[in-house]
């Protein structure tokens, strides 16, 4: 009878000893499907456009003056565009948000148009904001937040990156990837003048507002053979 027992015991151990190995490979092969996607460039979900005024207002009669030598906010857009433009927010709703957050200084229209401000803004949720899970105010504060934890310009500076300078165009982009671990997207005009630095993220990486690579080509739409700038005002 003991040595039944004993033989009793010894499967149950198998089996618990094969049960505990079956949920290591099944959580194994869990995490390995996640580094899969989350390494891939379908995984990114968001990127947050910065544009440089000088290089938009040097040809504009139209422009706010003075021209300050800043990026500001262009939008936060989703990889995949909503697939229809929804309803632009009402104008009262703009106010109270441009009221409550900072929209004037860190994402302006350029131009000294009067209502542009409130127009670009209505362009950006209808175009990019509506179809995402947050509220208006939540997608506005969530742009801000990101633009104020990655300023490009001071990544610029400590590696010792001026306006003006002409520099090939990876040591523009090469200054950031220094400063912060991670590779944005560059696009220039047809000058090869910077116009944008994009920042993208992946869906977990959004949540804790940390960065990922861009992935693609880095310089969009800049010439690498040629020398490059972010003009001065």
């Amino acid at each position: 009878m003991p040595r039944t027992k004993n033989k009793l015991r010894k499967k149950k151990d198998i089996e618990r000893g094969m049960d505990k190995r079956k949920i290591l490979c099944i959580v194994l092969i869990i995490v390995a499907i996640l580094i899969a996607i989350l390494d891939s460039p379908n995984s990114r979900q968001w990127k947050l456009a910065i544009q440089w005024r000088p290089t938009l207002c040097q040809n504009s009669t139209s422009c706010q003056q003075p021209i300050l030598e800043k990026f500001t906010i262009h939008g936060l857009w989703n990889f995949t565009p909503c697939p229809t433009h929804g309803r632009p927010l009402p104008r009262r709703e703009i106010e109270r948000l441009q009221s409550t957050l900072k929209l004037n200084i860190v994402w302006p229209d350029f131009t000294n148009i009067s209502d542009n401000n409130i127009r670009f803004w209505q362009h950006e949720w209808s175009k990019h904001g509506h179809c995402t899970n947050m509220t208006p105010m939540a997608y506005f504060q969530k742009a801000i937040n990101v633009y104020d934890l990655y300023p490009v310009l001071t990544y610029l500076e400590v590696q010792g990156i001026r306006p003006g300078d002409q520099l090939r165009i990876e040591e523009f982009y090469n200054a950031v990837y220094r400063e912060r671990g991670f590779r944005p997207k560059v696009v220039c005009n047809n000058e090869n003048q910077i116009t944008e630095f994009r920042i993208c993220f992946d869906t977990v990486g959004f949540i804790g507002h940390d960065a990922v690579n861009c992935g693609g080509s880095p310089y969009q739409t800049c010439k690498s053979d040629e020398n490059a700038t972010l003009p001065k005002a």
